[in-house]
Parts: structure tokens; C-alpha cells; sequence
């Protein structure tokens, strides 16, 4: 075999290594009707962080068309909407308290509504 396609050959092994590493890993995880309430509070707290970065970098973006406007301006009202939930929920959880399902409910389908937005880009 010459160096280019061990080279090749070498970096094909190595993906699906990883490949195999992850799909192992995930089939660790338990679903998320099984999550603890802190593990939910910081799954939430992470997705709207994320969504909250995405949506600062692209807002700033010059030239953006009409289509990227709308699907940005529903993502502000939607992380506006969630924010104050997730805050709750996560009071909920350093208190020590189980969090109500409703607001659980609340938050998901926001989050969920989030999801909706993105894939639209």
C-alpha cells in the first residue's frame, strides 16, 4: 500500500472509530422522561445559551435577507418567551423542589418551537 492511501486508509479507520465510540455512547443514554429535574434544568439552560449565541452572531450579520429576518425575529420572541420559565424551573431545582410538569410542558414545547425555527435556516 503506498503512504497516500495508507494515509486514506489510516483516516478511514480512525472515523469509524469514533463513529462506533459515539453510537456506543448514545446508546447509554436514558431518555429524557427519565432525566433528574437538575439534568433537565441543565439540558434547558444549555439549549438556551446556545440558541441565545447562535442568535447574537447572526443578527449581526450585514445583508441579511427577508427570510433570515423572520425566522431571527422568532427567535427572539420565543427565547424571550422561554427565558423566564427555564429561570423558574431552574429555582424549582436549587430549592430542592420537583419542578411542575406544566412548566416542564411549557418549556419543552418553546424549545421545541426553537428547533422548528432553526430548521427553517
Amino acid at each position: 500500500m503506498n503512504t497516500g492511501r495508507r494515509g486514506l486508509f489510516n483516516k478511514l479507520c480512525m472515523a469509524v472509530v469514533v463513529v462506533a465510540m459515539l453510537g456506543c455512547a448514545m446508546l447509554g443514554q436514558k431518555p429524557f422522561s427519565q432525566w433528574s429535574p437538575k439534568e433537565k434544568a441543565t439540558f434547558f439552560m444549555h439549549e438556551y445559551n446556545a440558541t441565545y449565541d447562535d442568535y447574537l452572531a447572526q443578527v449581526t450579520q450585514p445583508n441579511l435577507s427577508p427570510a433570515q429576518k423572520d425566522v431571527l425575529k422568532v427567535k427572539k420572541e420565543v427565547l424571550s418567551e422561554v427565558e423566564q420559565p427555564i429561570k423558574d424551573y431552574a429555582d424549582y431545582v436549587e430549592k430542592g423542589t420537583i419542578p411542575p410538569q406544566a412548566l416542564e410542558t411549557q418549556i419543552t414545547g418553546l424549545l421545541n418551537r426553537l428547533g422548528t425555527t432553526i430548521a427553517k435556516e
